[in-house]
């Protein structure tokens, strides 16, 4: 009896358990096309199997193709220089130059530029006029092991673009193909956010194997089975077609049946493969999981302490509700790398049975209990549908929860427990301060009736009891108005926390429900009302940087709301706009750009949303989603667009260096002319009548809105990304990638220069009264600063 499946590890190309997928010709083919391919997708998939068969049938063609196992390769103790040396090395070595070039001479007379570029120079200068006549395929295995470099590879991932995006202008670059492998995301790849994203190439997809595919797998089962396909069949239906399982499922029955000198009764063998799953694999499966698989799978839930509650938060809900509703989070891609869930439709399930019974709801639930300091409680209080409020922390036990909060990566449902405990706090304080005050008013009353005389009681108790119901209503009153600056205040908090940890649509609702009660308190502390509306304009600026509205296919490059917060419009790559309720329900998704959407915005009455994007256009459109009218804009990229403060009139700033003026309707009113470079900021006075501009240059340009240049400022050495006037059109406040904010007299005379940030500044902003200044960076902070230059506040936690 011959037993020729394999478990773990690459199938060589003859091996005749090898089972072809729809994956096998997709790669193929792709390649064959000269397209860039990735195939990223969780381990023990079969990703290298399947790359070492496309390449033998490349090669089988007569193209030249090699191999790079980035495991062999880098380490955390390798250097920069030694790792893209090893590279070239490895390349040199695979596509047969060992005779042809000498490759240490090569790399020694090279090495007065960055490795990077000498990689670039190889691959370029000597391996394709070295193979003139062929195309060279370079396959990249195990991608995921560059990301824990101690250095960054962004510049490896930046150059593999580059060549893509070169074929162009250099025409021999269109015999160069790549396909990388890994348990990766492509946005996992380039991790610098100033740079382009990692945004070029074909997903192969790969999936579990289907009953009809796994036919060939029939063949080892003949000689043990008289009804081979039935067991087949049940295996297929434990593993739900994963290959590791698969193969070591045929494996182990075999080797079953032969150790027993069995013979599996006809209409017994599902009975008969369940036990054997039970006792080989599910019962005390960590001691039995050889070669490793479910512990992989473990350790990549558990890996990231940080992480780890929010994956095990989506698998509890799964275990109870059977699937969740996909919606391209960050935690859901990182669940469906972990192997223990696959993507069906718009549903997340389960893979198999099998992960399904070892990874169950009490080991979920075991998990959670260690990682969390209120597991119990927050069980219970879900459990009661969030209504038993006994649950909630309290005391020490929130502080503690807090602080462990403020550095773990938290599903929903944590943070609204703890949003949740600590209103509940708040709310005791105030109850507890109210009766104070009523207890120390009866007290006055009782002291005052004891020293009265009879005769002049009466008169005095009705006086105080006056006084006292005057006191009480203005309590109450002072009690209520407080209690709504502190609900706006936990809000904000609440809204920075998230933002934080990377939680940007959270971050928005939490946002605008400040600044909703902020509105409901008369003469609150404009200070405060400004507050919240800096943390609105950080988590929408950073729903952008960072790209996380789910749902959009592609990097997230503009968003907007309406000026009352109830909707938001975001724009993407991917050539849509999507409407969004504040609760991050979406809406409507918005179909008509031909390429990316830079920029959206509403108008100031919010029934119009004006979009920029790539494809040199301005769309308008209701708020329902209804185009209104396109504008063939610019002659380049539309990258940003302002309404005036009045809403008849659009400004839109292009990469044609240009800044051109709209009426509500569309029409053209005038063309600014006059930067170097693409203009990458524009805003209004509150008057409507001047225009400040920003170009990569780190140029600032004053305007009058009929067209005339008041006066141009060279205020950086690198981008301008914002800009804004003081409402009595006095100042300007500008932040560039230079770290800085500055503050300017229209005519160009610098005032002042803030203390430096870390990071590049995205936004500025003054208050609504002009006696303060809101900046906002790519290091999370909001600062608001007085006009002299001094601190005014830094969020918290920074």
């Amino acid at each position: 009896m011959v037993n020729n499946y394999q478990v773990g590890g690459s199938l060589n190309v003859n091996a005749s358990t090898y089972v072809t997928r729809q994956a096998d010709s997709e790669l193929y083919e792709a390649m064959l096309g000269r397209e860039f391919c990735y195939v990223f997708n969780c381990r023990q998939m079969g990703k290298s199997s399947l790359r070492v068969r496309v390449k033998n049938r490349l090669e089988q063609q007569g193209y030249a193709c090699v191999s790079l196992d980035m495991t062999n390769i880098g380490s955390q103790i390798v250097t920069p220089m030694q790792w893209y040396k090893s590279i070239a090395s490895e390349l040199w070595r695979g596509l047969n130059l060992i005779g042809k070039v000498k490759f240490k001479t090569w790399w020694k007379s090279e090495s007065g530029i960055s490795p990077v570029k000498q990689l670039e120079q190889f691959i370029s200068n000597v391996i394709l006029p070295e193979i003139a006549a062929k195309q060279v395929y370079i396959f990249i295995d195990e991608i995921d092991s560059v990301l824990s470099l101690n250095f960054s590879t962004d510049d490896f991932f930046a150059l593999i673009r580059y060549f893509y995006n070169q074929r162009a202008e250099t025409s021999a670059l269109n015999r160069l193909t790549f396909a990388l492998f890994g348990v990766a995301t492509p946005s996992d790849l380039i991790s610098d956010r100033t740079r382009t994203p990692f945004n070029i190439g074909t997903a192969i997809e790969l999936t579990g194997f289907s009953r009809e595919e796994a036919k060939p797998l029939i063949a080892g089962l003949e000689d043990s089975f008289s009804n081979s396909q039935v067991v087949l069949q049940e295996i297929l239906n434990w593993t739900g077609g994963q290959p590791f399982l698969t193969q070591k499922l045929c494996k182990l029955v075999i080797e079953a049946v032969a150790e027993a000198s069995m013979t599996i009764t006809p209409g017994k063998e599902a009975n008969w493969v369940a036990q054997l799953i039970s006792e080989q694999i599910i019962h005390d499966w960590e001691s039995q999981d050889e070669p490793e698989h479910l512990k992989t799978i473990r350790d990549r839930l558990l890996q990231d302490e940080q992480k780890a509650s929010r994956l095990l938060g989506c698998v509890k809900q799964i275990h109870e509700q059977g699937f969740i509703d996909s919606d391209q989070s960050i935690e859901q891609k990182y669940l469906l790398l972990s192997n223990l869930v696959t993507k069906q439709g718009s549903q997340i399930l389960f893979r198999n049975p099998i992960y399904q019974q070892i990874f169950n709801l009490s080991w979920v639930e075991q998990q959670l209990d260690k990682l969390r300091p209120y597991g119990r409680e927050i069980d219970q209080w879900l459990k009661s549908e969030s209504k038993d409020t006994s649950r909630l922390l309290r005391g020490k036990s929130l502080q503690q929860a807090q602080a462990w909060a403020s550095k773990h990566d938290l599903s929903l449902a944590d943070y609204q427990f703890i949003n949740a405990s600590q209103a509940q706090e708040q709310e005791k304080i105030r109850r507890d301060l109210e009766l104070e005050r009523l207890q120390e008013v009866e007290a006055r009353l009782i002291k005052e009736r004891q020293l009265a005389k009879l005769q002049r009681f009466f008169l005095r108790a009705m006086s105080l009891a006056f006084l006292a119901t005057l006191g009480l209503s203005s309590a109450v009153y002072w009690n209520y108005r407080q209690s709504k600056v502190k609900q706006v205040e936990a809000h904000i908090a609440s809204a920075e926390s998230l933002f934080k940890s990377d939680r940007y649509f959270d971050s928005v609702i939490e946002a605008i429900k400040a600044k909703k009660v902020a509105a409901t308190v008369n003469k609150i502390d404009s200070e405060l009302k400004f507050k919240s509306s800096l943390a609105l304009q950080q988590a929408v600026y950073n729903l952008a940087e960072k790209n996380t509205f789910s749902g959009h296919q592609d990097i997230v490059l503009g968003v907007g709301y309406s000026p009352n917060g109830r909707l938001i419009a975001s724009g993407s790559s991917d050539t849509t706009i999507k409407i969004w309720q504040r609760n991050g329900k979406l809406l409507q998704t918005i179909e008509g750009h031909k390429d990316t959407v830079q920029d959206v915005t509403f108008s100031p009455d919010g029934q119009t949303i004006a979009s920029g994007s790539e494809d040199r256009t301005i769309k308008f459109w209701n708020r329902n989603g209804k185009l209104l009218r396109t504008i063939d804009a610019h002659e380049g990229t539309v990258n940003r667009l302002a309404y005036s403060p009045d809403g008849k009139m659009l400004a839109s700033a292009s990469e044609d260096k240009t800044v051109r003026l709209w009426n509500q309707n569309g029409k053209p009113l005038k063309t600014l002319v006059g930067h170097q470079s693409g203009v990458m900021a524009v805003a209004f006075s509150e008057d409507g009548k001047l225009l400040a501009t920003g170009d990569r240059n780190g140029e600032l340009r004053l305007w009058k809105v009929t067209g005339e240049v008041i006066r141009t400022i060279d205020a950086y050495n690198s981008p301008l990304r914002g800009v804004d006037f003081s409402p009595d059109g006095k100042k300007l406040v500008t932040g560039g990638d230079d770290n800085f904010v500055k503050l300017w007299q229209p005519d160009g005379k610098l005032i002042r220069v803030f203390d430096r940030y870390n990071a590049p500044v995205t936004g500025v902003k003054f208050s609504p009264d002009g006696k303060l200044i809101g900046t906002t960076s790519w290091d999370g902070t909001i600062k608001i600063w007085n006009p002299i230059g001094t601190l005014h506040y830094n969020s918290p936690g920074q």
